[in-house]
């Protein structure tokens, strides 16, 4: 066509040279022309544009690859806000869950205790016997029921708000400088354990092991950590199936073992467990009590609050009765029995001070 128009000629082409190497040319002419203008033929030139192609298909490549990354960053980040929404979501009934079963648990100790008390009164009657029975296998199943929402409701918060640690902590600091100094570990009833972190990790958290890397560089001393850990479950009789898994991949009895753990390896001379079996099945709850257990036969003292009056006899040998946040009585657990106890609790019983 340029010919025939006797325009400028112009095209890009890839050849191929006599040792076998491909190269991009540019191919330039410019006709030229007689007196009268007509085209007598072309005046030309052929440039080497490999580099420029070599460049041209670097940014071509390099423009796809961002806009792939874009494209998955802007479906991650969209994945991530449902992902988000949805756990807000079930933070909140996590929450209102949680509240409605604690007070629900505490309903039911109440009426189980009056139960208790009552079946010294309908002793030989066997209909009155039969119907209590009943009832106090109602509470037992309420109480699961309110252990299992426990166990939902117990989620950590996923709406983060800036605090000021310093301002908040300094009212407190005498108060826990003494307790650290003394070995006074607390085990929350929600573990304070980080979920998406693993065993050493959590067991570290806030005190972590640091090395040198080339020399200056602060590092993890991740190894270390890993072995410390070990060591420590393993004087605990702890089984943890890999040490690599995360938190939140472990049973509630596991979770429980990483928290006291924790405590034990910062050498705690005492530790005060808020509710350490609430949210368990009874076969955790089981492995629990027999940790607290060897706990005592290592000469660490223990205060344990709860509202479960098998576990309470199950590991403690002095009772302090609470009610109304008041203390009603001290009692040497091996002299006294559920029934008195759980009278205490419920008012039905003289004070004993």
């Amino acid at each position: 066509r340029s010919i025939a128009s006797g325009d400028i000629f112009r095209l890009e082409n890839r050849l191929r040279r006599a040792d076998g190497e491909y190269r991009w040319v540019l191919g330039m002419a410019t006709p030229r022309r007689d007196g009268d203008g007509h085209v007598l033929g072309y005046i030309g030139s052929l440039i080497d544009i490999s580099e420029r192609k070599e460049a041209e298909r670097v940014v071509r490549r390099a423009n796809e690859e961002l806009e792939l990354a874009v494209s998955r960053a802007v479906a991650e980040r969209i994945e991530v806000e449902a992902q988000l929404r949805h756990s807000q979501k079930l933070e909140s009934i996590g929450r209102l869950t949680g509240g409605v079963a604690h007070d629900f648990n505490n309903v039911l100790q109440i009426i189980g205790g009056s139960l208790q008390l009552l079946a010294r009164d309908v002793a030989g009657n066997p209909r009155a016997e039969t119907r209590l029975h009943t009832a106090l296998a109602g509470v037992l199943r309420g109480s699961r029921l309110a252990s299992q929402l426990l166990a939902f409701g117990r989620r950590q918060p996923l709406a983060p708000k800036v605090v000021n640690l310093g301002r908040l902590m300094r009212s407190m600091d005498d108060m826990l400088r003494r307790a650290l100094g003394m070995g006074i570990e607390t085990i929350y009833q929600d573990l304070a354990l980080a979920e998406n972190l693993n065993t050493p990790a959590n067991i570290f958290l806030g005190r972590e092991k640091m090395k040198k890397a080339l020399g200056f560089l602060n590092v993890l001393d991740h190894e270390y950590m890993t072995k410390e850990s070990h060591q420590v479950l393993e004087k605990l009789d702890i089984l943890i199936p890999s040490l690599r898994n995360k938190i939140r991949a472990l049973s509630g009895g596991q979770r429980q073992a990483v928290a006291i753990s924790r405590s034990i390896y910062w050498d705690a001379k005492f530790l005060i467990m808020d509710e350490p079996t609430a949210a368990l099945g009874v076969a955790e709850q089981k492995k629990v009590l027999d940790l607290v257990n060897r706990l005592k036969s290592h000469g660490i003292g223990i205060v344990v609050i709860s509202h479960q009056m098998h576990d309470v006899f199950s590991v403690a040998d002095r009772l302090v009765i609470m009610r109304r946040g008041e203390k009603v009585a001290e009692l040497i657990t091996k002299n006294t029995n559920p029934d008195e106890v759980v009278s205490l609790i419920v008012g039905a019983e003289t004070v004993r001070k």
